[in-house]
């Protein structure tokens, strides 16, 4: 996820809890999952329940509310797509001229 996605889903994850975001790579980490599990089609339960695992991290205690705020934030998202379809590298050749 890039720089602009990170602090899309950082403010997201905010709004719902700050402390959500104390560890900013795991909370990144738990939305990539939560969107591969809504890729795969597991059902809101499923979702939910790991949701609630992945984001409980003792700094934010998260609970079955919590967890449906963050699906119910995450899901309706452009997040998701960019999780699944990341842009593609750019590589750059520079030759030295002879």
């Amino acid at each position: 996820m890039e720089s602009a996605e990170r602090t899309l889903v950082a403010a997201l994850l905010h709004q719902i809890d700050p402390r959500l975001i104390a560890h900013l790579d795991r909370a990144i980490d738990g939305v990539e999952n939560l969107c591969e599990d809504l890729a795969q089609g597991k059902d809101h339960a499923t979702v939910v329940k790991n949701a609630t695992s992945r984001f409980d991290d003792g700094d934010a205690s998260v609970g079955q509310a919590t967890a449906e705020k963050i699906v119910a934030t995450i899901e309706p998202s452009s997040i998701c797509e960019v999780a699944e379809h990341p842009r593609p590298a750019v590589t750059i050749t520079v030759q030295a001229r002879p």
